[in-house]
Order: C-alpha cells, then sequence, then structure tokens
C-alpha cells in the first residue's frame, strides 16, 4: 500500500510528482481537502514516461474526482501522475492510497 500527498495553493494547477505503477489492477482511494478543485488522474506508456493521457471513464468522459471516493483502476505497467484544477477556492490536500 502506497499514499501520495498532493498539496498546493489555492487558484492554481498542482501536478504531482509521477511514480511507477506496476500493478495489473488496484483499489484507489482519493481522501482530504479538494479545496473545490477537480483531480484527475494521467498515465504515461511511452519509453521516457513524459507523454501523459488523461485517464477517462468506460463512457468516454474524463475520471473528475472532486470528493472523497474509491475507484478500481486497471493500468498495468506505467507511471502515473495526478493533476488538481486551478479552480480551487481554498488550498488543495488530497491524499490517494493505492491497493493491490
Amino acid at each position: 500500500m502506497a499514499t501520495t500527498t498532493i498539496t498546493g495553493t489555492a487558484g492554481t494547477e498542482v501536478i504531482s510528482d509521477p511514480h511507477g505503477y506496476r500493478s495489473a489492477e488496484s483499489t484507489f482511494a482519493f481522501y482530504g481537502d479538494f479545496g473545490g478543485g477537480t483531480l484527475t488522474i494521467e498515465a504515461a506508456y511511452d519509453d521516457e514516461y513524459s507523454i501523459f493521457i488523461p485517464l477517462k471513464k468506460q463512457d468516454g468522459t474524463l475520471l473528475s474526482i472532486t470528493e472523497n471516493e474509491i475507484h478500481t483502476i486497471n493500468l498495468g505497467k506505467c507511471s502515473i501522475r495526478y493533476k488538481i484544477s486551478s479552480d480551487s477556492t481554498s488550498d488543495p490536500s488530497v491524499f490517494v492510497t493505492i491497493k493491490d
């Protein structure tokens, strides 16, 4: 189990440092203070892990998280990072815990 903390300043986009993900399917718990912003997940599969692609739900819409939620996500080996939108009205402090 690993936990990432994403913090930032209200009104600015926050992008976490990317980190390696090596599981097929995991439970992701998103919790904390979103500051009114929206958290999204991006994954990179290229050799340099430099081209990040936003995760979408099966219906084709962006996976957007604005409150405490749990999701089961199947990505495979990649690099992932998290973004919190710039429309936050207070300083966001969000935790993401991944459990295989």
